[in-house]
């Protein structure tokens, strides 16, 4: 059986951490200066949705760098 490691194209890397970011600032934004929805998170949701933020963006670098794979697939051999 062979195991092969598959990794996201390195040029995803450009497109969606940029956009985690741009998301996060959002969320901010709405959670501590828009009037209307100002303070309905709470500080522990904010916490918790940033953590749930940086992790994504962290392996998603990590998965378009080549060092953590997507996917794993196994193939017997005949």
């Amino acid at each position: 059986m062979s195991m092969r490691e598959v990794f996201i194209p390195k040029w995803q890397r450009w497109l969606f951490v940029p956009l985690f970011g741009g998301m996060w600032i959002l969320f901010t934004y709405l959670e501590f200066f828009d009037p209307n929805t100002k303070g309905e998170l709470g500080l522990v949701g904010y916490i918790f949705m940033t953590a749930l933020f940086l992790g994504l963006g962290v392996a998603f670098w990590l998965m378009t760098g080549g060092k953590l794979p997507a996917y794993i697939i196994k193939e017997k051999r005949k």
